[in-house]
């Protein structure tokens, strides 16, 4: 395992590593391919949480606000009440509405936990592990390719403790 902690980033990434020697195979329809797969789970300090989880609630508020705005211009759509002039207009501001939605911030702010039970702390104050992860998988063991292979959950730890 590995803690990655980039200077300037509000949280660092703990990365496990593990082989799978062969292909595994559970019932008739589910196979892990054998390879390399890598789990990232974030870790932020005290105050570098609260500020990521801030900077979430406004990303879901302005994300929350495109698709309303959507929604709306798509009723003008299809009313047929309205011109084929309107319809245009609609149409254009509904797709600069997506647009906003696709450029706020929402997919990557995902990652930051808004509640307490969705964390692990490490080391008080200062190392607060997601329980909530991905899981990679090197695509070749010469490149560093890697593509996303599931998802990572943790939370049976705080049992451990």
């Amino acid at each position: 395992w590995e803690l990655r902690w980039p200077q300037k980033s509000p949280y660092g990434i703990l990365v496990c590593s593990f082989m799978v020697p062969t292909d595994l195979k559970r019932n008739e329809d589910t196979t892990l391919e054998r390879g390399r797969f890598f789990m990232h789970h974030r870790i932020w300090s005290e105050e570098t949480l609260e500020s990521e989880r801030e900077r979430r609630r406004a990303i879901q508020s302005e994300a929350s606000i495109a698709l309303k705005e959507r929604d709306e211009q798509v009723e003008k759509l299809v009313d047929e009440e309205e011109s084929a002039f309107n319809k245009v207009v609609s149409y254009g501001k509904a797709a600069k509405s997506m647009s906003n939605f696709r450029s706020s911030g929402l997919e990557e702010a995902r990652f930051t936990p808004l509640f307490d039970d969705q964390v692990l702390e490490l080391v008080p104050r200062a190392c607060i592990l997601s329980t909530r992860g991905l899981i990679y998988k090197a695509r070749s063991e010469k490149k560093r390719e890697m593509e996303i292979a599931g998802q990572s959950r943790v939370d049976w730890l705080k049992d451990v403790r």
